[in-house]
């Protein structure tokens, strides 16, 4: 059995990783499948932070009403049941002693799903009897408000000759800045989808939440997922350079179908992305050979 070793190094945070929390995800014998492999290249690595900036921030008004001790917060939270029940965790309260209305989101992708003015808010109109509201400022929401998280990716895959992806090693660092927030989640998630839409028989996955000193990441379009998409495709692109192969027909080679397995053990259902790189194909002028155009999901 012969085949090719494509990946490399991105390097670790410059920050100390005081706590990690690792999420591991294994399929198969990677490691006998990388031995069978001959040749390293370098994988690319993504690293970036980008502010969420979805209006004037959370608005929240709490209220303390009059019978009992409910709490009644009107919230454009995205996720209201969850914000209800992590503030309730918070403040160490019964979930039944608050009442929550959700309004307008307006823009979320993530970004009002923190739940952090709810329960300040809470507590203030408990303690006051008063209502209260509380209100991001436009600079408050650039300084105290999440992050996308930075990330460093290290992707080492085992490829045959005729293009076969047969293992994959992945090892994540996750920049969940000071505070985990929504981190682990998303790094949950990018396990999850750090091999792309792509059947590979053997896979090791490592991601660490790391502590830094820097803004709090949480979630923000994909969550974990658009990091991971970006670094599997340039893996495939760097595949396909290294070996000599067209890019598209690494693709569909190894594009997964219906029956297959996930590193998540999940069976795949509905398929379509080999339908989908054939119509995008012909869009863009790209010719495919009979046989690939015959693959079906």
């Amino acid at each position: 059995m012969t085949g090719l070793l494509v990946g490399g190094v991105s390097g670790p945070l410059e920050t100390n990783p005081e706590v990690p929390g690792a999420v591991p995800e294994t399929l198969g014998d990677v490691v006998r499948l990388r031995l069978a492999a001959a040749a390293t290249v370098a994988a690319p690595k993504v690293e970036g932070r980008v502010a969420e900036v979805v209006g004037l921030g959370v608005g929240v008004r709490g209220l303390r009403a009059a019978v009992g001790e409910l709490v009644t917060v009107h919230t454009n939270t995205q996720a209201l049941y969850f914000s209800l029940d992590n503030t309730a965790i918070i403040l160490q309260i019964d979930p039944a002693r608050l009442h929550f209305k959700g309004g307008t989101v307006g823009g979320g992708f993530g970004g009002k799903v923190d739940v952090i003015t709810e329960p300040i808010a809470t507590l203030a109109a408990m303690k006051t009897g008063r209502p209260v509201r509380y209100v991001y400022s436009r600079e408050e929401e650039m300084r105290v408000s999440s992050t996308r998280s930075a990330n460093r990716i290290r992707i080492v895959d085992g490829v045959m000759n005729d293009g076969r992806i047969v293992s994959r090693e992945v090892t994540t660092w996750h920049d969940a800045g000071a505070y985990s927030r929504h981190s682990p989640y998303g790094a949950t998630k990018h396990a999850a989808n750090v091999c792309g839409p792509y059947t590979i028989p053997n896979v090791s996955i490592d991601v660490h939440c790391v502590y830094t000193n820097r803004q709090p990441a949480s979630a923000f379009r994909g969550f974990g997922v658009t990091e991971a998409s970006f670094a599997t495709e340039m893996q495939m692109d760097r595949i396909a350079r290294t070996i000599g192969a067209d890019p598209w027909e690494l693709r569909l080679r190894n594009a997964y179908k219906n029956g297959d397995e996930r590193p998540y053990r999940k069976t795949v259902e509905d398929a379509t992305l080999i339908e989908t790189i054939q119509a995008a194909a012909s869009l863009v002028g790209h010719e495919l050979s009979p046989e690939l155009q015959e693959l079906r999901s």
